[in-house]
């Protein structure tokens, strides 16, 4: 019957909406996580700079280096959460080092 071809494909369309819907929200979910690590990242960056003091024998060029860094780091994340244009540098970055005693 008509009636009954008509909401089979009312019930057709719902699951591929919902479908559609699930694989949105997968892909904002994978986005934020990428902006979480590279909020991580960052704030680690930051802290240390921040909380530790030069070594000796470090140079103040590395450490300006380190700084200028950071900031861009901080202003790409958030043209990135403001304007979803992900850093170019997205790839490159890596979590810091994992301690030897832990």
């Amino acid at each position: 019957t008509l009636k009954a071809d008509k909401a089979d494909l009312v019930e057709l369309y719902q699951l591929k909406a919902n479908r559609v819907d699930s694989d949105e929200l997968a892909k904002l979910q994978e986005t934020i996580h990428r902006q979480l690590e590279y909020l991580a990242v960052t704030t680690f960056g930051l802290s240390k700079l921040s909380l530790t003091e030069p070594r000796p024998g470090e140079s103040k060029t590395l450490r300006t280096q380190q700084k200028a860094q950071v900031l861009m780091q901080s202003e790409a994340l958030w043209t990135w959460i403001l304007h979803n244009e992900p850093p170019p540098n997205l790839d490159t970055l890596r979590p810091p080092p994992a301690r030897g005693n832990a």
